[in-house]
């Protein structure tokens, strides 16, 4: 778990913050409004905590996004407050699957490079990346006015 913490925390700290727009671009997630304090949600268990950010699991969550079944699916908090989810789904055909889902869901996204297995969403408020890997993908949303101010208080640290 701490790996997959790392990569998450490298990740936002080596993406640029854009702005612009896709379709429907979500103001929360299965409920959920970005930026929704943890103490308002029982739901959460499981929370792990590395780098200012604690990551959750919730009670009842449905493993599936489209048709595809999901492995696991973490809320991330930072200052106590949603900030991010980390979706993770094994093998090629749910992988397909919920590249179906998210491109149906939010349009075709944004490739830097065609033979690597990532696309991007770029919104106002929030990023979306859909990660091709070995043992299936990873879905990424995070909700950039808050992803900005972590990034600033860990430079901050960093200076010191």
């Amino acid at each position: 778990m701490k790996r997959k913490i790392v990569v998450i925390l490298c990740f936002l700290l080596l993406t640029p913050v854009y702005a612009g727009a896709f379709q429907n671009e979500p103001d929360n997630f299965r409920g959920i409004k970005w930026g929704t304090n943890i103490s308002q949600l029982p739901e959460m268990y499981g929370c792990t905590e590395h780098e200012l950010i604690s990551t959750c699991l919730r009670k009842g969550d449905e493993m599936q996004i489209g048709i595809a079944c999901v492995k696991g699916i973490g809320y991330i908090f930072y200052q106590d407050k949603l900030c991010g989810v980390q979706i993770h789904c094994e093998d090629a055909s749910n992988f397909k699957e919920l590249k179906k889902a998210v491109f149906s869901e939010y349009g075709g996204g944004w490739q830097e490079n065609e033979s690597i297995g990532r696309y991007i969403w770029l919104g106002n408020d929030v990023m979306i990346t859909l990660v091709k890997d070995l043992d299936g993908g990873k879905l990424y949303y995070y909700y950039m006015p808050l992803v900005s101010i972590y990034r600033k208080e860990l430079d901050e640290r960093a200076k010191k």
